[in-house]
């Protein structure tokens, strides 16, 4: 499922709110800019996944690893593991910002150097750590 970064989150009506902004919804098709994240963005992303909202039934599969074709994802940091795929996570940010990105989130940044907007990234930093 693609939504370009920062649009309008629709995905789930049920779930859609004012201001509500996508990040991380990728997928082959489409460009995506790439770069590094510090490990304490990481480390905040890991922390992140594990809060899912909008569970759904199904799941979906990273579309640019051709080994994950049928199979839930599995994802693994500091010996902690976590199934993704089929839910969304959120990110609030002390400007009133909010993000929906898919669980699959941690698993775009590390493996395939999804690098997210700078102001997902400020309210991500501006948690408290977990």
């Amino acid at each position: 499922m693609y939504f370009a970064d920062l649009s309008e989150y629709s995905y789930n009506p049920r779930e859609a709110r004012p201001g509500l902004r996508n990040v991380g919804w990728l997928d082959k098709a489409h460009a995506f800019a790439r770069g590094q994240l510090s490990d304490s963005v990481i480390d905040k992303l890991w922390q992140l996944s594990k809060v899912a909202v909008a569970q759904t039934r199904g799941f979906h599969v990273c579309e640019m690893c051709s080994h994950l074709s049928h199979s839930p994802l599995v994802i693994i940091h500091n010996s902690e593991r976590l199934r993704v795929g089929s839910a969304e996570i959120r990110v609030f940010g002390a400007d009133d910002s909010a993000y929906a990105c898919p669980n699959l989130l941690w698993h775009y940044v590390v493996a395939h150097d999804y690098l997210p907007p700078e102001g997902f990234i400020q309210a991500v930093l501006s948690r408290k750590a977990s």
